[in-house]
């Protein structure tokens, strides 16, 4: 705390547990939480939050909560105003609900790890400033709103292991391309939209070859099921 002259911090492999304001008032920059299969236990709101000039942070194993009865309501990096960079490493295995909410000056968002397979509900949710993500490579879910608001995000490439993209699951107004590996087109909730009439009036989408009458054949269906709401999906 009150480290002026501190510009870097790394949190060794063998900590357990991080308390509140580990940082508070000091100069950090840059944050390291070193590799491991152990989760690192902290406060609800990140303690790493709380150095004003800190703005890249790696991430080397998953982190458990200490408030598990808010967890939904708060990520560790939730209301972060300072980070740009965040880095999931290799080890790294779930996110949580609200991981990155409202983190309003979060750029890049980059994940080493191909074991996260879901991305929760509003994990990148009013990240207004999100410029560019890279998913994990073996992405199974995107939930509601899981990259929801930016301003900014203008292409995304969604990973051949998709299988579901939920509600504005992928919803920036920004965007004007999105590339699709998967062979198969994501379902979504009965009735509910991918996107808005934003994305869909400035938005292209690139598929694999050979699937393009597989995505346009679910387009048409959810148009004469759901009318002009499902007509967003694709």
């Amino acid at each position: 705390r009150d480290c002026n002259l501190l510009r870097e911090l790394t949190i060794p492999a063998t900590v357990e547990y991080i308390g509140q304001q580990i940082i508070a008032g000091s100069a950090v920059q840059e944050v390291t939480i070193e590799d491991s299969d152990m989760p690192l236990t902290g406060y609800v709101i990140s303690p790493l939050l709380d150095s004003p000039q800190l703005t890249k942070i790696y991430v080397g194993r998953d982190i458990n909560l200490t408030n598990p009865e808010t967890t939904y309501e708060y990520g560790p990096f939730t209301w972060s105003g300072t980070i740009t960079d965040l880095t999931y490493g290799p080890q790294v295995t779930r996110l949580h609900n609200n991981e990155c909410w409202s983190a309003g000056a979060l750029q890049r968002v980059t994940f080493l790890t191909d074991k996260v397979t879901v991305l929760p509900e509003h994990a990148f949710s009013s990240c207004s400033n999100l410029v560019n993500i890279q998913l994990p490579a073996k992405l199974e879910r995107i939930e509601d709103c899981g990259i929801f608001g930016s301003q900014v995000l203008k292409s995304v490439t969604l990973p051949a292991t998709l299988r579901y993209l939920g509600q504005q699951g992928l919803d920036s107004p920004a965007l004007e391309t999105i590339y699709i590996q998967a062979t198969t087109p994501p379902t979504t909730k009965e009735g509910c939209a991918y996107f808005d009439s934003d994305v869909l009036a400035n938005c292209k989408l690139y598929v694999p070859n050979g699937t393009q009458e597989a995505y346009q054949t679910i387009s048409r269906s959810e148009e004469r099921r759901g009318g002009k709401e499902c007509r967003s999906r694709w």
